[in-house]
């Protein structure tokens, strides 16, 4: 039995550069970019992230190996490239699945464009300056139309939930699969943080423009978007003996 894989890897981590290595010298294992099993990232959840936006079009599994400083969605316990090879060939995973998230930009010199989200979406200040936003949803979060005055949004889902959002003193998301986004106002006064169902919102400044950011992807000059669950979803699997579940769980409460 051989295991097609496409290794993905950050090349600034030398622990594993060296795993991804050893891996693709494991019998059964092969490297195949262009119609791979599985692809494998050796890395933390940041670089994870970049790989979902890089390699969704593949259509096929995703594995974290952690090698980061949390490694929220990773496998932790396989990195071990013999233990991680006898993984692959085993096939027994635990498998749960992260929808992606669609934002519509309008600019200020009245251009539209969209891009997708694998992770969160921020709205930010360009002048380190308040924003007077008005969000508008189907749903209430907890009322709409609700004005906020903050430097930024975030809103992310289940597996964002845990990165820039956690930095910014948003709630975790412990569900992977929840059907719910969290919104977080960056730097405001009223409290900041709530979990709204998955819907179509529109977050439109008042007196200013900002600057959108897209898993890190910055676009310059924005002054409205509109946000909706986007069609792609990817498929992210765990080992067993992960327990992820109850990992996610102790290590966020």
């Amino acid at each position: 039995m051989t295991v097609k894989v496409y290794a993905y890897v950050d090349e600034r981590n030398k622990a594993a550069v060296q795993c991804r290595k050893d891996l693709l010298a494991c019998e059964g294992i092969v490297e195949d970019k262009e119609s791979p099993d599985y692809i494998v990232v050796f890395s933390g959840d940041g670089c994870f992230v970049h790989a979902h936006r890089d390699l969704h079009h593949l259509g096929v599994p995703f594995i974290g190996v952690g090698f980061g400083t949390k490694n929220f969605m990773m496998n932790r316990d396989l990195t071990n490239p013999k233990k991680l090879a006898e993984a692959l060939l085993e096939n027994h995973w635990e498998q749960v699945f992260s929808q992606a998230i669609v934002v519509e930009m309008y600019f200020s010199d009245k251009s539209v464009r969209s891009a997708m989200a694998f992770q969160d979406i921020s709205f930010k200040s360009v002048k380190n300056e308040m924003l007077h936003m008005g969000i508008r949803g189907e749903k209430s979060f907890p009322r709409t139309p609700f004005n906020c005055h903050a430097d930024g949004v975030i809103i992310a889902n289940a597996a964002g939930s845990t990165g820039y959002n956690y930095s910014a003193g948003g709630n975790v998301l412990l569900d992977l699969e929840a059907q719910n986004w969290v919104l977080t106002a960056i730097c405001s006064r009223i409290p900041n943080s709530f979990d709204i169902p998955f819907q179509e919102l529109e977050i439109k400044l008042q007196r200013s423009k900002g600057n959108v950011y897209t898993d890190n992807t910055e676009h310059v000059g924005v002054e409205m978007v509109k946000i909706r669950p986007g069609n792609v979803s990817t498929e992210i699997l765990f080992h067993p003996n992960e327990d992820f579940r109850s990992r996610r769980y102790n290590d966020l409460t």
